[in-house]
């Protein structure tokens, strides 16, 4: 009975860890937030647009001011292509997005000397007809 309880109680804590791990971040604008270094970065995608916000470990917002950008956006077949986000707001960033078929983007912040990387799947589902 004791090797039992034992067995199970390991079962239930190994799949909460599982499912902790799967857990999407909400960023303040509604998009998908990752915590790179002592930032974080959020991402909201619409489509033809992509929006990019700073924040700090509690969710304050970091000026834009001065930080040097990039976005990668990478197609299937490898291919990629960068572009310049361009400032907007006190702590956002906006780019066009030509194609939104990109598999991901990579995304590059220098923030006072230091380069903060984060790496976004595509979360749009287009449809495409058959």
């Amino acid at each position: 009975m004791k090797t039992l309880l034992i067995i199970v109680l390991s079962m239930t804590m190994s799949s909460t860890r599982a499912q902790e791990k799967n857990i999407v971040q909400i960023g303040p604008k509604g998009g998908i937030v990752k915590t790179i270094q002592n930032y974080n970065i959020e991402l909201l995608n619409s489509v033809s647009i992509i929006y990019v916000y700073i924040y700090d470990k509690s969710l304050n917002a970091v000026s834009n001011d001065g930080v040097l950008r990039e976005i990668v956006f990478c197609y299937p077949y490898d291919e990629c292509l960068n572009k310049p986000l361009t400032t907007m707001g006190k702590n956002g960033f906006t780019v066009s997005v030509a194609n939104p078929r990109f598999d991901y983007c990579d995304i590059t912040l220098i923030i006072n000397g230091i380069p903060v990387k984060a790496k976004f799947m595509n979360s749009t589902n287009i449809a495409e007809k058959n």
